[in-house]
């Protein structure tokens, strides 16, 4: 076989050593990703139970603030009783009815669209 028709085949399947160097570091970084996550998920567990041991009481508190009580915002539970303020008066001077509610608890957000009419 001459070196011409040598160079012109064509290589057989596998990796190379770059291929696989590369394979190697994109396995790393995820797997030290997963690892980052998984320790911080055990560390925000951790501080969830740390007040909730076997035999606490807890307290489920829900605000005694009427425009939290109306956007349906959740209770607070806490291993030791919350003592709330009172809630100011206010003199109304709008009706205000809420149309929707939305809420996501990935971004801590509440939406709120509400219809406000003067009172006469």
């Amino acid at each position: 076989m001459n070196t011409q028709t040598r160079r012109g085949r064509l290589r057989l399947g596998g990796f190379t050593l770059v291929e696989l160097q590369i394979a190697i570091v994109l396995l790393a970084f995820g797997v030290v990703t997963l690892a980052s996550l998984l320790a911080t998920q055990m560390r925000l567990l951790r501080r969830l139970q740390a007040g909730y041991g076997p035999g606490t009481t807890l307290y489920v508190t829900r605000s005694n603030d009427p425009w939290v009580q109306k956007l349906a915002a959740p209770a607070r539970i806490t291993s030791a009783p919350i003592t709330q303020s009172s809630v100011p008066t206010v003199t109304a001077a709008n009706n205000v009815s809420i149309i929707s509610r939305d809420s996501d608890l990935k971004a801590e957000t509440v939406t709120v669209t509400a219809d406000v009419t003067p009172i006469n």
